[in-house]
């Protein structure tokens, strides 16, 4: 594996990072909003990720990352458990990587519900398949 010895993209290291982030988003959603959290994010892990070669397969990185996310998020205590958190984390860790993942934002109308997630190469990266399910009747309204 090209980064397997790489700190920042094994195990332990994306879930250290992906806490940190859970931290840095919501002293952020509290201070100055999503929209500047969202975009500080995205550009910062741009920038870093950018320096990386490619990959040739986006896959393993891509689940690898997820899972990490998943494993922060049962260490990190969030009164509520929303999508939106999970998946700015996991948006932000992927680009890190040099992978092009884009943040869903997407919304249904009957009953009315909200919902965010991550695609990597069109293959959405969800925590359940009834998620998967439901989100397949979202219409996307930005992806970032």
């Amino acid at each position: 594996m090209r980064f397997a010895s790489d700190p920042e993209t094994t195990s332990a290291g994306l879930v250290a990072r992906a806490l940190v982030l859970f931290v840095l988003m919501d002293v952020g959603f509290r201070c100055v909003g999503f929209s500047l959290v969202a975009r500080v994010l995205g550009d910062y892990a741009k920038r870093i990720g950018a320096r990386k070669r490619p990959l040739d397969d986006f896959s393993l990185p891509a689940r690898r990352t997820f899972a990490a996310v998943c494993v922060a998020t049962r260490y990190y205590y969030r009164r509520r458990l929303d999508c939106l958190p999970k998946a700015l984390a996991t948006h932000c860790l992927l680009l890190a990587q040099g992978v092009p993942a884009e943040l869903c934002l997407g919304v249904k109308r009957y009953p009315f519900a909200g919902h965010a997630w991550v695609e990597v190469a069109g293959v959405r990266l969800d925590d359940s398949p009834s998620a998967l399910y439901r989100a397949g009747t979202y219409r996307v309204l930005q992806r970032l």
